[in-house]
């Protein structure tokens, strides 16, 4: 193997079901119930794809958790002993796992293990490894929530797997979110605060607890001026789109005046009083591109009337 990772850096290895690996009381043909059966109950079981992509000084000597690897998948170790050999070995390595999307076959445990992993290697996590996670939702949050406070690193790394489920996860506590932006004001790339800050608008959007209002007056104003810069990736986009009304096919490509009206809709359908308006948007520029917004939405009219009177603001709220 050193051999050939001299040769190249990075390369292929795929473990198919039909391999024979030997697991406690006999081959895996024999056995069901895990990714490396060769068949069970359903037909046959799904393949573990590992994707290598380690330098050729990482793999010239084995690591420690190679001998642990033969000895559990060649000297009658246990599926479960085995499981986590393959992830650490895997890790230290450079492979990432493409893991099954039937949970009962890779399990909670191996979620938490790779999340640890990415804690204690400053957030780091590959494409591969977060489409996969994305599979596993219910176990992501669980280590997000159970466990000590997190580091913002891993944070970060899990905004990124769970945002664009905001409405499947809305209703759970934002606190840690709200403070993860915060830190980013001053730490972290300008794409993470991005991408974070469009995630706390989409919960925003979803009225999510405890206090909505603040994850707006917190992420729509750099949303909104990041869609003005042309500084919103695709991937921090749709995120946010679900949530915010179309316009006409010729005027869809307006990111910011989706935004405003989202926000406007946001306020009608979670009911949230006008008056927070002013106290959540600070730059009273934006404050009037929002209520410019709001007079086209009819149904909003009266309501924003009553609080900014028929003055300059109600003026534009007029039909």
């Amino acid at each position: 193997m050193a051999r050939r990772a001299r040769e190249s850096a990075h390369f292929p290895v795929k473990i198919f079901s039909s391999h024979l690996v030997p697991l406690g009381c006999g081959p895996c043909v024999r056995r069901t119930g895990h990714p490396f059966a060769a068949s069970g109950p359903r037909g046959p079981s799904q393949k573990i794809e590992l994707v290598f992509s380690a330098s050729p000084k990482t793999v010239s000597g084995e690591p420690e958790e190679s001998f642990d690897f033969h000895r559990s998948l060649g000297q009658g170790g246990t599926w479960q002993s085995a499981r986590f050999t393959i992830l650490r070995f895997s890790f230290r390595c450079g492979f990432y796992a493409a893991m099954p999307a039937n949970s009962d076959l890779w399990g909670r445990e191996s979620v938490f293990a790779i999340l640890g992993w990415s804690e204690t290697h400053n957030g780091a996590m590959s494409d591969t490894c977060r489409e996969s996670l994305r599979s596993h939702l219910s176990s992501v949050m669980e280590w997000f929530e159970e466990g000590p406070e997190r580091s913002f690193p891993v944070l970060i790394a899990i905004a990124r797997v769970v945002a664009p489920f905001s409405s499947k996860i809305s209703q759970r506590d934002t606190s840690v979110r709200l403070r993860t932006s915060r830190h980013l004001r001053t730490h972290g790339t300008d794409s993470d605060r991005t991408y974070v800050s469009v995630f706390l608008l989409a919960l925003a959007l979803n009225d999510a607890p405890p206090a909505p209002l603040e994850l707006v007056a917190e992420s729509f104003e750099y949303v909104h001026q990041a869609a003005w810069d042309q500084r919103l990736s695709d991937s921090a986009w749709i995120v946010v789109e679900p949530f915010v009304p179309e316009l006409s096919w010729i005027s869809n490509w307006d990111k910011c005046e989706r935004l405003r009206r989202g926000l406007i809709s946001a306020f009608l359908r979670n009911s949230w009083p006008a008056s927070e308006l002013q106290k959540r948007i600070k730059n009273p520029d934006l404050l009037e591109q929002v209520l410019r917004s709001a007079s086209l939405l009819r149904l909003l009219r009266l309501s924003f009337v009553r609080v900014f009177g028929s003055g300059k603001f109600g003026t534009q709220l007029a039909p």
